[in-house]
């Protein structure tokens, strides 16, 4: 009786140790590395993207190298660099410039000349309108 109790126990030992490898396998550094090679991978399929002016394959491809690692900040970034690679191009006013074209007269007053922030900040904080 003792002898089957040891093979049974032994077999569950062995399943366990299988499972735990194969579980090891799927979650470790192995899977680490496999989701930095799709990041990479859909990344560069982006940046070629954007380099043929394709700024929705550019941002299709950066969704996916997100959605294979949710909590890469490398993926975040591409397609933050895709996305804002589609906002409009803005011109800054100075103001030094602002004020060179304003003429002012007697009877006309105009309005004090506001200083521009950089489009880029504003692209960063809130995305492009």
């Amino acid at each position: 009786m003792s002898t089957k109790l040891t093979v049974t126990g032994g077999a569950i030992i062995l399943a366990g140790g299988l499972a735990l490898a194969a579980y090891a396998s799927t979650t470790g550094p192995a899977l680490a590395q496999a989701k930095a090679r799709a990041v990479n991978t859909y990344l560069g399929l982006s940046q070629a993207a954007l380099a043929k002016n394709d700024r929705t394959g550019a941002e299709k491809m950066a969704l996916k190298a997100l959605q294979s690692d949710p909590k890469s900040k490398t993926a975040l970034a591409g397609l933050k660099k895709a996305i804002l690679a589609s906002c409009p191009v803005q011109t800054t006013v100075t103001p030094s410039s602002a004020a060179s074209q304003t003429t002012s007269t007697a009877t006309t007053q105009s309005p004090p000349a506001q200083s521009a922030q950089p489009a880029a900040e504003d692209d960063e904080e809130m995305g492009c309108i």
